[in-house]
């Protein structure tokens, strides 16, 4: 959620040095502009407040958050020993979006957040 709000952030910047005449030209009216502040103003960005954790989606503390170390080696890669359904459910498809929005928009986090995360 938050690499997309900053798309969009970028993406209203950029429109504003173009002024007017470039928006036009690029087939963005006001409305949509309008559309997008409000998609970044309210978007939802999960936190588990006690432990100041970013979700990546709601209840993904929910999820048997089992350390990698624990897989037996025989089911890795996971991708070719588990179904894609198993996979979805487990906690190793998701949280990597979460430490990659912490990455390139590190300048937003404090360090203690970062570590925490």
């Amino acid at each position: 959620n938050r690499m997309a709000a900053w798309c969009l952030e970028y993406t209203l910047e950029i429109l504003k040095q173009l002024g007017p005449e470039g928006s036009t030209r690029l087939g963005v009216d006001q409305d949509e502009m309008e559309q997008w502040r409000e998609i970044v103003d309210n978007m939802y960005y999960p936190v588990v407040p006690d432990l100041g954790v970013f979700e990546q989606q709601d209840g993904f503390m929910d999820k048997n958050l089992l350390p990698v170390d624990q897989i037996p080696r025989h089911e890795l890669p996971l991708n070719q020993n588990w179904s894609w359904d198993r996979i979805l459910r487990s906690c190793f498809i998701k949280q990597a979006d979460v430490l990659q929005g912490l990455f390139f928009l590190g300048d937003r986090y404090t360090l203690n957040t970062k570590k925490r995360n």
